[in-house]
């Protein structure tokens, strides 16, 4: 019988190929100040899980902005990467030709359509880190310009083909990286979201704001698939302003969003989900910190997955 390992030995056996300790396991250590590896984006909600009953941050909070430029730089890969979208295809403009006549306009919109339907997806194979990034770049332009000529539905099928790219795990040790890329077109597509409804919520188009929120809701809750299911909606949380709810339905669905992750079966990935909701739920209501909790607590339980004997020494 082997003897039992110390904390940070179980960490040491769960070391990266690349030669550190990979982002979750940061979670281990008491001290992440004097730790050479950034800290995870799951170190967010640890500060953030402190219980307070007032509306200020605990004083050593670190707030996102401050983690994602170190997590790009030290998160990186040689591995070869694919990209499956279909929102990159060469010879089809993503704007309506200017100057264009009606029925120009119409026939541009129908290819396009016809073009992103899901049976179109292409997935680009053997992409470098760099070329991977420009491609999540080009993305998010994308995005951007779709929402700028009213496609909606363009947008929205982007975003969800976004938020399924954190369903791939390969290349594991870029993970957190793609992480951060692909939730900052999210953070992008929510903002887009409100600034459109927050316009119609002003003078007499209250109700508009509020089918409309409502509206987007619905769209997103068809959406068959888990992770982008969950993404998405994480994304668009603040447009619950605008609908006649209180603080205890808010409650509930940040609840009921905790506890959806724990429909995700890869370890990895739904930590990283939980980490988005918690980034998400603290922006939105600092005093509401059950989610937050929840996270915290499910992380730490499903991480044990990750360092008991089975899993450690299996082949």
């Amino acid at each position: 019988m082997q003897p039992k390992s110390s904390a940070r030995e179980s960490v040491n056996i769960a070391s990266t190929s690349w030669g550190g300790i990979d982002p979750l396991s940061a979670a281990m250590f008491e001290d992440f100040s004097k730790s050479p590896i950034v800290v995870d984006p799951l170190s967010t909600a640890r500060k953030a899980s402190v219980s307070r009953d007032d509306d200020a941050m605990p004083n050593d909070f670190v707030a996102w902005d401050s983690h994602k430029l170190d997590i790009l730089q030290n998160y990186t890969t040689s591995e070869k990467m694919s990209l499956r979208t279909s929102f990159l295809v060469p010879g089809i403009s993503a704007r309506v030709p200017q100057g264009a006549s009606v029925t120009e306009k119409v026939k541009h919109r129908l290819e396009q359509l016809d073009e992103f339907e899901e049976g179109s997806v292409k997935e680009m194979q053997n992409l470098s880190q760099n070329e991977f990034v420009k491609h999540i770049d080009d993305l998010n332009a994308t995005l951007k310009e779709a929402w700028d000529d009213d496609q909606r539905v363009k947008a929205l099928k982007l975003v969800i083909q976004c938020a399924k790219m954190l369903d791939e795990t390969s290349a594991v040790q870029f993970y957190p990286s793609k992480f951060v890329l692909i939730t900052d077109i999210l953070d992008n597509f929510g903002n887009l979201v409100f600034q459109r409804i927050n316009s119609k919520s002003k003078g007499a188009d209250v109700d508009i704001a509020i089918e409309t929120s409502k509206n987007w809701f619905y769209k997103i809750a068809s959406i068959r698939e888990l992770i982008p299911r969950f993404y998405v909606e994480c994304a668009i949380l603040q447009i619950y302003k605008f609908m006649p709810t209180d603080d205890v339905l808010f409650k509930n669905v940040l609840e009921r969003l905790a506890k959806m992750i724990r429909g995700i079966g890869n370890n990895l990935i739904a930590s990283y989900a939980r980490s988005y909701l918690c980034r998400v739920s603290m922006r939105l209501n600092q005093r509401e910190k059950r989610a937050v909790q929840l996270c915290y607590r499910d992380f730490f339980l499903t991480y044990e997955q990750v360092i008991n004997h089975f899993v450690k020494y299996v082949d």
